[in-house]
């Protein structure tokens, strides 16, 4: 019965990694957990796209090139920091 709660509990940990977008670092990306965002206000995180309320509502922020980006997860800010061109082309 042990190992039966645990296979589920491992099973529903991986799970829920499968919501996360294919380049974010861990965050729960396109899982409906970052709430209604407001158009005017809104920013889109450069890694995975997903949309953040506000800028005071993103979990990190990166100034590259003058600009400042904003994010989801502290992931991706790590990943946006290894390589800010890769992010920055994929949003022109």
């Amino acid at each position: 019965m042990k190992n039966l709660v645990a296979i589920v509990a491992i099973m529903a940990i991986a799970g829920g990694a499968s919501f996360a977008g294919p380049n974010c670092g861990g965050c729960a990306a396109g899982s409906g957990k970052e709430g209604k965002t407001a158009a005017k206000a809104s920013v889109v995180c450069p890694v995975t796209g997903q949309k953040i309320a506000s800028p005071d509502k993103a979990v990190a922020k990166s100034t590259y090139q003058g600009k400042t980006y904003y994010f989801c997860c502290a992931g991706c800010k790590t990943q946006f920091d290894k390589d800010p061109v890769k992010f920055v082309k994929k949003q022109s």
